[in-house]
């Protein structure tokens, strides 16, 4: 009888030290992003919820000297890198969150291969890359493997190239112009390679690429009139600077004046970002709605990791149709007559060209 004893102490003592750490604290998680930024507010935002309604917000910690979001400027920029390995020497996080493209790669980058990671905000992890001793890898291995054990990511298969097909189908431009800064970064805020994609399987417009040196001044302005200059019929409204509605001020770095250049010109344009720039003059754009589905995938994957799975072993895919936002007034001013099926499919409609208000982007820091 004593060796029974004995035997279930032992037994109820093992099961107590498999149980998470946390079970009695709150999961301690960190977070770093370059900047303040909607997307990333408002998705971690939709998180918070998500986590509330299945009871796990009080589970969940986030560690108030973990969490760092350097700013915009380029020399704020600078402290990312440093802020990445400051996070991966720490031991006392359950959790690293990483939002958007530049803070996923410094924590890739910086990976101590221990502490789980889960990325928000990248628009491509396929062909987005990260380097390690002089290695280039892609932040995922596939859509279905992120290729590293602590990492995971949402992906939504073929969003940007289905995007171009829609506004191909609906508009069949011949010259397509595209602004960015670098080629490394070409893609994430352009998807350039995905218009290529979408050009060479049959749909067949010519891509003219421009340059520019900094997002933040009047090189944006100054780009697409280099691209009006060499006959563009359609232009893609990229996720720079030059375009946030939020920093928008008198100069030519502001979306408003820059699509009003576009109309001008009778340019049809197209929005990745979506809603606020098709409500500011943009003519289509994907629909941005709707973060509840990312709050939603974002929160089953922390819920997942705290629960004891490895980041490798989560799906990563999110199967989203697209959605369309359209202005209408836009497309009466630049001449061009929207179709009864484009219009009976897109999600909003805008009857007029309105000017988005500002609204303070906080950082997710002061958010949660």
């Amino acid at each position: 009888m004593t060796r029974y004893f004995h035997w279930l102490l032992c037994f109820c003592w093992l099961n107590l030290l498999a149980l998470p750490a946390f079970a009695e604290s709150k999961a301690r998680v960190g977070y770093l992003e370059a900047g303040p930024l909607s997307n990333f507010t408002e998705t971690m935002r939709h998180t918070r919820e998500v986590l509330h309604q299945r009871g796990w917000a009080d589970k969940i910690e986030l560690v108030e000297d973990a969490c760092f979001s350097p700013g915009w400027s380029q020399e704020h920029k600078k402290q990312l890198p440093e802020r990445a390995k400051e996070l991966m020497s720490r031991n006392d996080l359950d959790l690293i969150i990483g939002g958007g493209t530049s803070a996923v790669r410094s924590l890739l980058e910086y990976n101590n291969h221990r502490v789980p990671m889960i990325g928000i905000a990248v628009s491509d992890p396929i062909k987005t890359t990260f380097k390690v001793d002089g290695k280039e890898s892609t932040f995922v291995v596939s859509e279905q493997d992120s290729g590293i054990d602590n990492f995971t990511i949402r992906i939504v298969p073929n969003q940007y190239k289905r995007m171009f097909e829609i506004f191909y189908d609906e508009v069949g431009f011949k010259k397509l112009g595209m602004i960015y800064v670098d080629e490394k970064n070409k893609n994430n805020v352009s998807s350039v390679d995905d218009a290529y994609e979408v050009s060479k399987a049959g749909r067949h417009f010519e891509i003219i690429e421009q340059r520019i040196a900094n997002p933040e001044s009047e090189d944006c302005y100054k780009g697409i009139e280099l691209l009006i200059k060499q006959g563009i019929d359609a232009f893609f409204v990229p996720s720079l600077r030059c375009f946030d509605w939020d920093e928008a001020d008198g100069s030519k770095a502001n979306p408003a004046v820059l699509l009003k250049l576009l109309r001008d010109h009778k340019i049809r344009t197209f929005s990745r970002q979506g809603n606020r720039d098709v409500q500011g003059g943009a003519m289509m754009g994907l629909s941005t709605l709707n973060y509840h589905d990312r709050g939603e995938f974002t929160a089953h994957s922390i819920i997942e990791v705290l629960s004891g799975k490895k980041p490798r072993e989560l799906p990563m895919t999110d199967v989203a149709p697209p959605k369309i936002t359209i202005n209408l007034e836009v497309a009466q001013e630049i001449g061009f007559t929207l179709s009864f099926d484009v219009l009976g499919a897109s999600d909003e409609l805008y009857e007029k060209i309105i000017i988005p208000e500002k609204n303070p982007t906080i950082s997710v820091c002061e958010l949660l």
